[in-house]
């Protein structure tokens, strides 16, 4: 019995100092290893069989639904061209510019007008109304009365002239930026800024 405890306390003592070297060996190998990488969720595929499949093959011609040639609406040397061709573009997409200094100023012409004909016509509606209280009053004659009145229609239309050539100007304003009327593609370009 003896022996056999002495040969039991041998194999315990030779599997104990075996399993000290491999965990040495063991931490070596873990030493030498690379670190371990971690994998996101983005660069994650998962395979899956599936069919392919394509529609008939068709023969014809490709035609847009909607097609329009967008032409300045008043004449002048184009500053700026803002897109290519094959450029995307949405409804009011600025596609070009014009040189408007001359309409701008023309534009800052007729605003003045506006403001000196709003003056006038302010200035002929108060001497109407003075003019009609002197008239009930017996103070002026009914001539001078009539010439006031006749003084603030045309102020009044002049004013009127005068607001409609502002908003011609403004139009023509307008006009000098070349809009792209819907969305879609450009698919030619004729023009060229000016160098």
């Amino acid at each position: 019995m003896r022996a056999g405890s002495i040969a039991l306390a041998i194999v315990v003592t030779a599997v104990t100092f075996a399993g000290c070297k491999r965990g040495e060996a063991g931490d070596a190998k873990a030493e030498s290893a690379p670190a371990p990488t971690t994998v996101g969720t983005e660069n994650v595929v998962v395979v899956a069989q599936a069919e392919l499949a394509s529609g008939p093959a068709i023969s014809g011609n490709l035609q847009a639904a909607q097609e329009a040639t967008v032409r300045a609406q008043i004449g002048g040397t184009v500053l700026q061209t803002l897109v290519d061709e094959g450029s995307r573009v949405s409804t009011g997409t600025l596609l070009a510019r014009i040189d408007d200094r001359t309409i701008r100023d023309q534009y800052l012409s007729a605003r003045s007008a506006v403001t000196s004909a709003q003056s006038a016509a302010e200035v002929a509606q108060r001497n109407l109304e003075r003019n009609e209280r002197l008239a009930t009053a017996g103070a002026i004659a009914d001539r001078d009365l009539e010439t006031s009145r006749s003084q603030n229609i045309a102020a009044q239309s002049q004013l009127a002239d005068a607001r409609a050539r502002l908003t011609l100007q403004e139009k023509q304003l307008a006009d000098a930026q070349i809009r792209a009327p819907f969305t879609g593609i450009v698919s030619k370009r004729r023009t060229q800024r000016a160098s």
